[in-house]
């Protein structure tokens, strides 16, 4: 039998395999605590009689908790056995002996408490099944928090000039008794810059003390012991740092590594890559950053000039890297500092003429013209004076305060109403004809009082609204009036006008469509025709206008007064006149005529107009 692990398991060397058992875990990097489960399944269809195998752990790592097949059989075990139990042997024999079950899918589960540091991971040994002939691979499994030694540097891009700090890092230690190891350079590449090697104070105190050193062979060896038993170093920590610099003439990939590391318990590595520039690459890199020192640290009104032509000059060497250089210049930051003076003024440029406020944009729009503003304060004066478009800017900010106010006046508005209702119709309709008018950025601005809704507010204002709508519907509803059915229209002419009249002053205000009731009942009037009693005494006349009283009709009563054929006096009534007129008379010798006008159609008498002389 041959036995490789972490690849596959064969149980014959002379035949090749046919068949293959795959394995997965559940957790592949446990930490102490967790359990571990192995599941064991197979992609074909396997008709099995019988298998036996062994899973083989470190007792001081792992502990078996339970296992089992996933399909019934005469036998069904998995039993820790062995030296120093160290291996769970897992049989299984076919119910159907000596016929064979065919078996898909999981085959096995075997499940492990973690209890120590160390190797978890299972291995697959003495296999034997019938049919033989078995291919078996198993997953790696690491203890989470074994440690990491690893390499933290200020700066893996290097050019002739620079120099790096290295910093040796170990993570997730675990109860770490002691640790020594090498680390390696190319010194073709990297030089160790002297009396640089620094060892942290953490790591050399309380019962634990550590060494790093320079060795001959140009490595650099670090050894941490326990002194005091009763002391451990755990957790994330610096163990040391040293100053690497390029060798001369050096170019192309270094790398820092961990050599001959031992530890307890034992930790792994993380390796780093350092790239070193050539001549040519360094000298263009070091101009750019001689020229970008060459800036004065403050830039003043005074010395602005000077500072604006060491800026260009700086840009300018910067501009001409490739991008790869650009990444190498170590005082960018202070070019980056110049710009807000000078390099600005093209950037505050552009953000200016880019301003386009409208009420569609209002937030984002609002938000550049605050941040060109910002960006125009950031220079100094002898640099604002360079900006040529700030009449711009400042048409812009007029633009977004007139915006503004539109949004906090609407916002006003509906504050103090909250709640639309007939009392507070007026103030009501500005308020959301206002938010109305606003677009969904400049609403999405409005700020309302604590439990104010604009939502809650425009829903009450528009049940308002659908009172006005069923008025001018009930208008609407009447139609034409004709001599033909005045007399049917009269219900629907009376229940638009008492809707009407339940409006307040300033909702009625608002129905569109009043004239064409006003009509409607004059248009009645005519054709129905006014009932007028004239009633006779011993010295007067009185007119008694007995339909259409409360109505708007514009029609007037003339009531004349009339001796020998030629009329004597003239006295004027409202067709909704709520008392009867009294005229004075000779009733002996005089006589009184009542005459119907209607304004509307240029003094026209009305021939239907039913007048009644009692006398």
């Amino acid at each position: 039998m041959v036995s490789s692990f972490p690849d596959k398991i064969t149980v014959t060397e002379a035949q090749a395999p046919t068949h293959e058992f795959e394995t997965s875990v559940d957790n592949p990097t446990p930490s102490i605590g967790d359990t571990v489960t192995y599941t064991i399944s197979t992609q074909e269809t396997i008709p099995f009689v019988g298998m036996q195998f062994d899973l083989d752990f470190d007792p001081s790592v792992l502990e078996f908790v339970e296992g089992s097949f996933a399909y019934p059989g005469m036998l069904n075990t998995m039993e820790v056995n062995g030296e120093d139990d160290t291996v769970v042997t897992c049989i299984w024999m076919s119910s159907n002996t000596p016929s064979s079950t065919d078996i898909t899918g999981t085959v096995a589960t075997a499940s492990f408490k973690v209890i120590g540091m160390g190797d978890a991971t299972v291995t697959a040994s003495n296999f034997y099944s019938q049919p033989d002939n078995m291919v078996f691979t198993m997953p790696q499994v690491n203890i989470a928090g074994t440690g990491v030694l690893s390499f933290e540097c200020d700066n893996d891009k290097l050019t002739a000039s620079d120099v790096m700090h290295v910093s040796v890092k170990a993570a997730s230690m675990e109860a770490q008794q002691g640790i020594q190891f090498d680390v390696k350079y190319d010194n073709s590449m990297l030089r160790y810059v002297a009396d640089s090697i620094k060892i942290n104070e953490a790591v050399n105190s309380d019962g634990i003390t550590s060494t790093a050193r320079l060795m001959e062979d140009g490595n650099i060896r670090f050894v941490l012991v326990q002194t005091d038993k009763t002391k451990t170093l755990s957790g994330d920590t610096e163990l040391f740092s040293f100053d690497l610099r390029p060798a001369e003439n050096a170019e192309g990939t270094a790398q820092l590594s961990f050599e001959a590391i031992a530890a307890m318990p034992l930790m792994s590595s993380a390796n780093k890559e350092i790239t070193v520039y050539g001549s040519d690459v360094s000298a263009a890199v070091e101009n750019a950053e001689a020229l970008i020192n060459a800036i004065p640290e403050e830039i003043t009104d005074e010395n602005y000039n000077d500072a604006l032509t060491a800026y260009n000059a700086a840009k300018d060497a910067y501009d001409a890297l490739t991008d790869e250089q650009k990444a190498l210049v170590n005082n960018y930051e202070k070019l980056q500092a110049a710009a807000a003076s000078f390099g600005n003024i093209d950037a505050v440029i552009e953000a200016i003429d880019a301003l386009a406020p409208t009420a569609e944009t209002y937030v984002d729009s609002k938000a550049a013209v605050e941040a060109a503003r910002a960006m125009y304060g950031s220079l100094t004066d002898a640099a604002k004076a360079n900006v040529t478009n700030y009449e711009k800017l400042t048409a812009a900010e007029e633009t977004i305060a007139a915006l503004t106010k539109q949004v906090e006046d609407t916002a006003a508005a509906v504050n103090t109403v909250v709640t639309a209702t007939a009392d507070n119709y007026a103030d009501a309709k500005a308020a959301a004809d206002a938010y109305r008018a606003l677009t969904e950025s400049q609403r999405s601005a409005v700020v309302l009082n604590e439990g104010v809704s604009a939502e809650a507010f425009l829903e009450s204002f528009a049940a308002l609204e659908s009172q006005i709508d069923s008025v001018e519907d009930a208008i609407s509803a009447i139609g034409a009036v004709t001599t033909d059915n005045a007399a049917e229209k009269k219900e629907l002419i009376n229940t638009a006008r008492e809707a009407y009249e339940a409006l307040n002053e300033a909702m009625r205000a608002d129905v569109e469509n009043y004239d064409t009731l006003v009509m409607a009942e004059a248009l009645y009037a005519q054709y129905i025709g006014i009932d007028i009693t004239v009633t006779k005494t011993e010295d007067s006349y009185t007119v008694d206008i007995n339909d259409l009283r409360g109505s708007a009709v514009p029609q007037t009563v003339i009531i004349a007064v009339y001796k020998d054929g030629i009329p004597v006096s003239l006295n004027f009534a409202e067709s909704d006149s709520e008392e009867p007129v009294t005229v004075s008379a000779d009733t002996a010798s005089e006589e009184c005529r009542v005459f119907v006008w209607d304004s509307i159609n240029g003094m026209v008498p009305f021939t239907s107009a039913n007048i009644n002389y009692e006398y």
